[in-house]
């Protein structure tokens, strides 16, 4: 299994809701992470390696947002999941339906698929991951000033 990319979920030291994405893995210097309006893609420099890639997992939706409710994750698993929580499911329901439907990364590294969600509304925060070995989706408690990845 590999982990080149870290989601988080917390407070600020003022108690507001925070989601965060790292990538740390060795192809990101051929990737840069864009706003979109209420979105941010991770999408690939024109002239590296990973854009003439045909690879799925190369360009994504890491972070999107609307009033109620903020997704972030490392994949294309974010949208789906943003959908699913616009279209009334609950949060646990809308992680744990796309998670066990798209499965991790079918990648050479099997690449769990991570995500967390921020429920602004509810002031819920959720972390969630599927590997070859395991799904988990969880609510998460922090204090303000920390984080849960």
């Amino acid at each position: 299994m590999y982990v080149g990319r870290i989601v988080g979920v917390g407070r600020t030291p003022e108690g507001r809701q925070v989601a965060a994405y790292r990538v740390s893995s060795r192809s990101f210097p051929n990737r840069a992470a864009r706003q979109c309006g209420r979105s941010v893609q991770i999408v690939p420099y024109a002239g590296s390696p990973d854009a003439a890639s045909e690879s799925p997992y190369i360009a994504y939706e890491c972070i999107v947002w609307n009033e109620r409710f903020a997704v972030v994750s490392n994949g294309t698993h974010t949208r789906p999941i943003f959908e699913r929580l616009k279209a009334g499911n609950a949060p646990r329901d809308a992680i744990l339906t796309v998670l066990a439907g798209l499965d991790r990364e079918f990648d050479e590294y099997d690449t769990p698929r991570i995500c967390g969600l921020l429920d602004i509304a509810e002031e819920r925060l959720w972390l969630g991951s599927v590997t070859a070995n395991s799904l988990c989706v969880t609510p998460i408690a922090v204090e303000p000033g920390q984080m849960a990845y």
